[in-house]
């Protein structure tokens, strides 16, 4: 097809939307071509050879109280940590193995004292992983202040932290995530199941330490908090 001919039909088409009552514009792959997308936030962890497997560990420690509400939150965390990443690497095209948080786990049970002292390179080492994704949460709440525990409203903060276990001489990259989610406080009422808001509020944590490590559809920073 000569160019006079492929633009002549280019125009007719979108002559042709424009007619139908459609918008154009509601077509991106039509005009700005693939869907615009955020970097990654922190560090991006796929090889800039895209033929080239990454792999990933992903640990996760709490500094909170032990309470029902709060049990286990640790695991929780990192179980969608994994989840979401692995997801969004795949959805990217990225080659970015993330352990399976079982795998952690069964290493954590086999060393005790695997925090004591904390060894993020020799612990990615030892799980044969190019990078260690640690997670330290330091304050988590799932009520609003004040409320009586009327009103849900998850807080949290939590301490990022990334090693390149293959060049142990680098510095950590660190990072620090605050979440407050949903921007609106919602009645205990419409939910009375703690466990269930936890796990969404969790979920939405997840998802934003995620976007750290690879690109997301601009369109998401839009989402769920609501």
């Amino acid at each position: 097809m000569t160019p006079l001919r492929r633009w002549l039909g280019l125009g007719l088409g979108a002559l042709a939307v424009v007619s139908s009552g459609c918008n154009i514009l509601s077509l991106p792959f039509f005009l700005a071509g693939p869907e615009p997308s955020v970097p990654a936030k922190l560090q991006k962890l796929a090889s800039e050879d895209k033929e080239k497997t990454v792999k990933v560990a992903v640990l996760a420690s709490s500094n909170l109280e032990v309470r029902d509400q709060l049990a286990r939150v640790d695991r929780e965390l990192s179980a969608l940590v994994v989840k979401h990443l692995s997801d969004l690497c795949k959805y990217n095209k990225e080659k970015v193995e993330v352990l399976p948080v079982n795998v952690v786990e069964r290493y954590k049970t086999a060393h005790p004292d695997w925090d004591r002292p904390l060894d993020l390179v020799r612990i990615g080492q030892d799980l044969k992983v190019r990078y260690v994704v640690y997670l330290e949460v330091d304050t988590l709440s799932l009520y609003l202040p004040k409320s009586n525990n009327q009103f849900y409203q998850g807080d949290i903060d939590i301490k990022v932290t990334l090693v390149n276990a293959k060049r142990p001489d680098d510095e950590p990259v660190i990072d620090t995530c605050h979440e407050l989610y949903p921007e609106s406080p919602i009645s205990t009422f419409d939910d009375p199941n703690p466990i269930t808001f936890r796990r969404k509020f969790l979920d939405h944590v997840a998802e934003r330490i995620a976007w750290d490590f690879t690109s997301h559809p601009t369109e998401k920073d839009y989402g769920d908090n609501k």
